[in-house]
């Protein structure tokens, strides 16, 4: 599906059921992937990374629903693009030499 294809779904998801609902849903679906994480985690009941992914991908849905609540309209996109690079680059000073050694480790597999 293509961007644009996704934002008439997503818009239409708010349309139908509403802001407040759809912010409860991600709620709902990102304790559902805490609990598929810690299942996983904890090796119960045979979960497997793909169980993971599947709410991996209903809580990014919701976080796409999510911006068109809380970025789209409300605080704006240079609001939300600023807060995102400085939690980067502090997580990126956090991280510090090891970006060195993941790109040493890129550069070792491009040369293959």
């Amino acid at each position: 599906m293509r961007k644009n294809e996704e934002w008439v779904v997503l818009s239409g998801a708010l349309s139908k059921w509403g802001g407040k609902f759809q912010i409860d849903m991600a709620v709902e679906e990102m304790a559902e992937l805490i609990k598929a994480l810690m299942k996983y985690m904890r090796k119960i009941n045979g979960s497997s990374r793909y169980d993971v992914v599947e709410e991996i991908v209903d809580v990014e849905i919701m976080i796409d629903q999510l911006k068109l609540i809380f970025v789209d309209n409300g605080v704006g996109h240079e609001h939300y693009s600023n807060v995102r690079d400085r939690k980067m680059e502090r997580l990126k000073e956090m991280v510090g030499n090891h970006i060195f050694k993941v790109q040493q480790m890129e550069n070792k597999n491009e040369a293959k």
